[in-house]
Formats: C-alpha cells, structure tokens, sequence
C-alpha cells in the first residue's frame, strides 16, 4: 500500500529523509577529511544512503520502512550519547536530533500508511 493514499502533506517524509540522508552523508565525509576516520565515512555513507532511498522512492512504504529503520538505528547510536555529554557535543547533537525526527516522521508515515485501510 503506497503512503501517499493518505490525507497528510505529500512530501513530508520525502524532504525531511532526502535531508537527513544528505547531512548524514556529508557528516561522514567530514569525519573522514577532519579526523581522517574510515569508520566515519563508511557509516556515514551507508547509512546516510539509505536514508536518502527512503526519502527519493518516498512515499513507497518499503523505502520509507528503511530510512525509518536506519534512521532508528542512528537514534540507538547517538541519544545515549547526547544524554551522556550535552546536545552541544559533535556530532552526536545534531545527529541525534535530525535521526529523531526522521525517525518519527517514518514511524507516523507507517502507522497512517497501515491504519488507513481499516
């Protein structure tokens, strides 16, 4: 069932995943060039990418299924973070704050997507 048969504004989950998955992957090229971090351009990449397939094939439910879940995942990785040493860390601040709204922009998408037809 697409996620667009509902009445909601069309392109939220679209724009909001499209950023966050750009960021997420700009992030990870600037661990890498700053820090010289592998692990941070890798991480980045693939999930900033995933991210980004959720928000292009938006507003199909299997994409916005994997940017809601990766964006989750980005959530268990930087909340403990963030609530451990301050929103103003980097880059757990940010990260945890944009992998928190897309998370919950995709879990309301789905939650609509699968109670509309009952």
């Amino acid at each position: 069932r697409s996620v667009s048969e509902r009445k909601r504004p069309k392109m939220l989950e679209k724009v909001v995943f499209t950023v966050v998955g750009v960021v997420t992957i700009l992030g990870g090229v600037m661990g890498k060039v700053k820090a010289g971090s592998n692990p941070s351009l890798i991480a980045g990449g693939i999930s900033g990418s995933l991210i980004l397939v959720g928000g292009l094939y938006s507003p199909d439910v299997k994409a916005v299924l994997c940017a809601t879940l990766t964006s989750g995942a980005l959530c268990y990785r930087f909340v403990p973070k963030v609530l451990q040493d301050g929103l103003g860390s980097m880059p757990a601040g940010p990260m945890a704050v944009m992998t928190t709204l897309a998370f919950g922009v995709g879990v309301l998408s789905l939650v609509k997507a699968f109670t509309s037809g009952k």
